[in-house]
């Protein structure tokens, strides 16, 4: 009796160290479908997703943000009478820094979630102002391990950061058609490098 009753726990054992990650990565990868195949039409495209600390999933898609709290979505979209609404529809990337924060990149601008009072702070370009974005646009955003917020625009690079609540044009391009594509790699030593891609002149160096 005593050994089968050790051999029945071996099984159980084996099955813990190896059945139970599979199951929860297949049930992690099934609740993501379901994210994705129940978005509400309304937010059109997803282009971004993202689970904060609370447990809710936020979807952006090209016509609104959603928030899913596992029984239904709560859509966020621009009111241009309401100015801490998100300040365009069309959401290119969704992160949540370290402070558990929601950050959402649009079209027009980047916007800073408030869980107190379930709205947005925005964050423009203004050419007065050095500490500002250098464009609107923000196609993709990272958050690095001393918490700094990196945003790749339409013309350059930028940082933000929390403690001061300012941003640094890390780098500054002037010329919106230099970009077909923009790449933010962050390394595992938190080293930062935005990349390029002009096909252009990728073109002309081989037909060099």
């Amino acid at each position: 009796m005593r050994r089968r009753l050790a051999k029945w726990g071996l099984l159980l054992a084996a099955w813990c160290v190896f059945a139970l990650p599979c199951w929860a990565e297949q049930a992690s990868a099934q609740r993501f479908v379901h994210y994705m195949q129940n978005a509400p039409d309304s937010i059109g495209e997803v282009l971004s997703i993202t689970q904060d600390r609370y447990g809710f999933v936020w979807l952006g898609g090209r016509n609104g943000l959603a928030r899913y709290d596992a029984y239904q979505y709560h859509i966020y979209r621009n009111d241009v009478d309401l100015p801490k609404s998100l300040s365009a529809n069309a959401i290119y990337d969704l992160t949540v820094d370290h402070q558990g924060t929601l950050w959402v990149a649009t079209e027009l601008g980047l916007n800073r979630y408030s869980y107190a009072s379930d709205d947005f702070q925005r964050y423009y370009y203004d050419e007065n102002r050095q500490d500002s974005l250098s464009h609107n646009t923000i196609y993709r955003m990272h958050v690095d391990g001393e918490g700094n917020l990196w945003l790749a625009t339409q013309e350059g690079l930028n940082r933000y950061n929390p403690e001061t609540d300012s941003i640094d044009r890390t780098v500054d391009l002037h010329n919106p058609d230099i970009y077909k594509s923009y790449t933010l790699d962050l390394s595992e030593n938190n080293e930062t490098e935005g990349t390029h891609h002009n096909n252009r002149n990728s073109q002309e160096r081989s037909n060099r």
